[in-house]
């Protein structure tokens, strides 16, 4: 099979695994058109995505591995994965721009050059040369030298790798990194020192390394390029194959979401609400204390019960909340959320209602006292809020007896089918575990 079997797109985001494993902080993998580079370091451009695929499974599967270790990283999106940009946005990621992935095809009969006078190239072959390079690299990205050295040590070495550094008068001015893939090259680092910049120091440095490719047989180079470097390669006759939308995310708080969807508490299992629910959910929702004091439509049926799937899908996969249907004995007695969560603050809101043959039981109460500590334990909260309509007695008293203070009065604060009504606040805080 020839390498141009292979996508594009593919040989140069799968390039980089010549320099994972040992030694290496990356880690690198690819699945239904999407790839993906850790690093574990606090660094949004060490850490990212690029998705090609339109599947939203396939997006929120790739998020969830920087989520879990709480890592700023940016997701490039091509392609179908174009779709996904609301998403993001939902989710908190802003969007810097764009990053186009370009290609050139080497030509040894076409591509050659001379260094100016005074010019050299080296390839690394040594510490002492990775040294010279690493400093250039976190002289130009601004970055801290010990993050630049622990990426950039596994490629010394590695026949894959062909890093280079350009010396005008015997002083290291700047650098490029190729690994091979067979007959093609990805380009990465392509970095001039900023007290050096501007004097076509990084042009210098390429049109040598393109040459000296396509003199060794290599037939094309691919690269993603920053704004910074577009005007550099647009000069050497470099080919955008397409724009990736980039996004990122460096609010690492952003990224929390509530993970536990199946809950044993005591006698109580909570759990997600399922389509299977539909033929008790729909009569719940239509009793008449349920329309008196939540905010569901009129005439809830069929329609509005897969809206409210959606809804709470939604809310889970954008981090405000989770929703759970609450058991005892395999038999649904309750339904229990956290709503309107805000993790910078370490807050969330609690909702519950408990179904009409299980009222006056204290079901509420019982999974409360049991739910809230665990929130706390769990999640990190410091407080977790009730707001209760001041004629719904039956939910003030179950957030009473679970321990709950009541904090003050919203006057006019809850808009309840055209009516505004008053809401008593209720509070626990991680604080109040020790009494």
């Amino acid at each position: 099979m020839s390498f141009l079997d292979e996508p594009v797109h593919s040989l140069f985001h799968n390039s980089y695994a010549a320099l994972a494993g040992e030694g290496s902080p990356f880690v690198l993998g690819n699945a239904d058109d999407c790839y993906w580079s850790i690093t574990g370091l606090n660094f949004a451009s060490l850490n990212e995505i690029t998705l090609y695929n339109g599947d939203p499974e396939v997006l929120e599967s790739a998020i969830r591995r920087f989520q879990d270790a709480h890592l700023p990283h940016n997701v490039f999106l091509g392609g179908a994965g174009l779709v996904h940009a609301a998403a993001l946005t939902a989710k908190g990621y802003i969007n810097p721009g764009v990053a186009p992935l370009m290609a050139y095809a080497l030509d040894k009969d076409e591509d050659r050059h001379t260094l100016r006078e005074g010019l050299e190239v080296k390839r690394v072959t040594t510490p002492e040369d990775l040294a010279i390079c690493q400093t250039i690299l976190a002289d130009g990205y601004g970055s801290q030298r010990e993050i630049t050295d622990s990426v950039t040590a596994a490629s010394l070495g590695n026949p894959a790798s062909f890093r280079y550094y350009l010396l005008d008068g015997g002083v290291p001015v700047s650098t490029a990194h190729f690994i091979e893939n067979e007959k093609f090259l990805g380009c990465f680092d392509v970095v001039t020192s900023p007290m050096h910049q501007r004097n076509g120091y990084g042009e210098e440095l390429m049109r040598w390394a393109m040459a000296h490719h396509a003199a060794m047989g290599h037939e094309l180079i691919v690269l993603q390029a920053s704004k910074s470097g577009l005007a550099l390669y647009e000069d050497l006759n470099f080919q955008v194959l397409q724009y990736l939308q980039a996004w990122q995310l460096e609010d690492v708080i952003r990224m929390r979401r509530f993970t536990h969807e199946n809950l044993q508490l005591g006698e109580f299992s909570l759990r997600p609400l399922h389509v299977s629910d539909a033929p008790w959910c729909i009569p719940f929702y239509n009793d008449s204390e349920i329309q008196k004091y939540l905010p569901v439509p009129d005439d809830f049926g069929p329609k509005e019960f897969a809206l409210l799937l959606e809804r709470f899908t939604a809310l889970q996969r954008n981090g405000l909340g989770i929703n759970w249907v609450v058991e005892r004995a395999g038999e649904p007695v309750a339904m229990m959320g956290c709503h309107t969560t805000d993790w910078k603050r370490q807050g969330t809101e609690l909702g519950y209602a408990a179904l009409p043959h299980t009222r006056g039981q204290g079901v509420v109460s019982a999974v409360l006292k049991e739910l809230v500590p665990f929130l706390f334990n769990e999640y990190g909260f410091e407080r977790v809020e009730v707001q209760a309509v001041v004629e719904n007695v039956p939910s003030q008293r179950a957030a009473e007896k679970a321990g709950f203070v009541q904090e003050g009065t919203l006057r006019r604060r809850y808009l309840h089918k055209g009516v505004l009504h008053d809401d008593f606040v209720y509070a626990r805080i991680k604080g109040d575990q020790a009494g």
